[in-house]
């Protein structure tokens, strides 16, 4: 038997008095997400496997001077995508405040960590104001 997240026992198929059907159907819903999980795992190995192989390709590109070519109905080139990130929170929004960039500094919250929060302030009977939304979406949670 297993045992479930609150801590009650699992009971079996045999267990139940639950129509083959609905056997059937948790059966199926039990190897899609299976599937789904491993053309993840492939999907995450292929892109780690295409992220070298265009580093690869890059620098061979941009060591022979090609700036852009024609494969197929395709038009590969060399581009350079910068992304950048607060290393100092603080200093970092300072320095943006003092040189014209304040208008990039807007209050954020995390969804996750909000979300936790929120699930636990009702676990321990609080209320959540109306300025927050809550959203709950049904599933079915699978252990293996």
């Amino acid at each position: 038997m297993n045992e479930q997240a609150s801590g009650s026992i699992a009971p079996n198929f045999m267990e139940l008095d639950c129509d083959a059907d609905l056997f059937d159907k948790l059966r199926t819903l039990t190897e899609m997400k299976n599937t789904i999980k491993m053309m993840k795992a492939d999907m995450d190995s292929i892109k780690e496997k295409a992220a070298v192989f265009e580093e690869e390709c890059f620098t061979e590109m941009d060591n022979k001077g090609v700036q852009k070519i024609n494969v197929g109905n395709h038009t590969l080139y060399l581009r350079v995508d910068m992304y950048a990130s607060l290393e100092d929170k603080p200093a970092g929004l300072k320095w943006l405040s003092e040189n014209d960039y304040g208008h990039l500094i807007s209050p954020t919250v995390n969804a996750r960590t909000l979300s936790s929060e929120m699930k636990s302030l009702i676990a321990d009977g609080g209320e959540i104001p109306e300025s927050i939304k809550i959203t709950t979406k049904n599933r079915i949670g699978i252990r293996s």
